[in-house]
């Protein structure tokens, strides 16, 4: 007969431990308080206490009857582990057999967690100690939660492909949030607009690329997707150079990669841009949907007017300032040390409801947007998203590419 043992202790322990420096100073050591409780439950560990009067202690706690939303996928080792897409205590979780899971399926878990942070390498680790249900869920629940920046960071930049990180991508982009999983035999994709995707494996393209701000090296953009069999690398940079990515039904943009080692650049470094780049303003005359607009340097150079182009005068002024500050402030300069530069710098103009804390992005398409940071812009109005246009100076290069 199976006894389930369920102790309560109080631990206060004084074990021998060296000082933080060298191990081998201070022999005697201050020792290690332990203060807390542990539990014994079916015969698993719930660790409730913190190392104290010790560098580098460990922090232990549990969450009991915790429920979630949680993707399976495959990891590099061919196990089933789950995800926990949203911003979790944890992002990964051994199901340690203790639920039957298939990769690439959606489920909803109430669980037992143990928690372990601390130590001198900066563990942070989470291991399911019991489940009680688990069920198939709708993909949609994923996105009623936070789906947090995994694989996939501001800017949409990716990690390259010989870094070898395939298991999940997932983007916390609000309006176009998405969770990608190695299913096994390939990906597939849920989209926070309800479509699923499927694809054979992922696939790392660079496209060369030269600008006047940076003429001491080579530089490639370096930009990563998921796609099918047959999909050939010609076939993904004509499509990311003409901007119809999402109406190939073979290929899906993950973002951008970049590799010191190879020299390869992620796409918002070689386009010159970044957060800090961005001025928001707000126009009485708010854009049309989707509004977007390019002014190139010839044209500024030429003296076009807000007339010619169609725009109010006060977008237009907001332009000009940002190409002219752009083109001429040295502290923007890449790879160029010093002194006084005048570069063909272009400006785009996004119109949209934005905060002071969105950031630069990159849609579908691999083209710049502006991403909304916080759960609002999903969800309605908020009085910070007081902004409708965004611009921001963008290198002619780079422009004559892709945008």
């Amino acid at each position: 007969m199976k006894k389930s043992l369920i102790l309560t202790m109080i631990l206060t322990a004084a074990v021998a431990f060296s000082s933080c420096g060298d191990a081998n100073a201070n022999s005697g050591g201050s020792g290690i308080t332990i203060s807390g409780t542990q539990e014994v439950k079916d015969g698993k560990v719930y660790k409730n206490y913190i190392e104290e009067n010790v560098c580098d202690g460990f922090c232990y706690d549990t969450e009991e009857n915790v429920t979630g939303v949680f993707a399976a996928y495959m990891n590099g080792n061919g196990e089933t582990w789950l995800l926990s897409p949203g911003d979790n205590y944890f992002s990964e979780f051994d199901p340690d057999g203790l639920c039957d899971i298939e990769a690439g399926k959606i489920y909803n878990i109430t669980y037992d967690v143990q928690h372990t942070t601390g130590g001198e390498a900066g563990v942070r680790e989470s291991k399911l100690l019991k489940v009680t249900s688990c069920e198939q869920a709708d993909p949609s629940e994923i996105f009623a939660q936070t789906v947090d920046y995994l694989g996939i960071s501001n800017e949409r930049e990716v990690a390259p492909e010989r870094y070898n990180i395939s298991d999940f991508f997932a983007s916390g982009q609000y309006g176009s949030r998405f969770v990608a999983l190695d299913k096994g035999d390939g990906y597939i994709v849920y989209k926070e607009d309800g479509s699923v995707l499927t694809f054979d494996t992922d696939k790392q393209v660079i496209i060369p690329f030269e600008t006047a701000e940076v003429s001491d090296e080579a530089i490639n953009i370096g930009f990563r997707v998921l796609c099918n069999n047959g999909v050939t690398d010609e076939q993904i940079i004509d499509a990311i150079k003409d901007g119809n990515i999402a109406e190939n039904d073979d290929i899906f943009f993950l973002g951008s990669c970049s590799d010191r080692s190879d020299n390869i650049v992620n796409a918002a470094e070689c386009a010159g841009i970044s957060s800090a780049s961005v001025k928001f303003f707000n126009s009485e005359f708010p854009p049309d949907e989707d509004f977007r607009m390019v002014i190139t340097n010839e044209q500024f150079e030429s003296g076009i007017t807000a007339e010619e182009l169609g725009i109010s005068s006060d977008v237009f002024q907001a332009a000009k300032e940002e190409w002219e500050y752009a083109k001429y402030d040295p502290s923007l300069r890449f790879g160029v040390d010093g002194g006084s530069y005048s570069y063909d710098r272009c400006v785009l103009i996004i119109g949209g409801s934005f905060a002071e804390d969105s950031m630069p992005f990159m849609d579908d398409n691999a083209r710049f947007c502006i991403a909304n940071s916080r759960p609002y812009a999903a969800d309605g109005p908020d009085s910070s998203a007081n902004y409708n246009y965004a611009v921001l100076s963008v290198r002619q290069e780079y422009a004559d590419m892709f945008l």
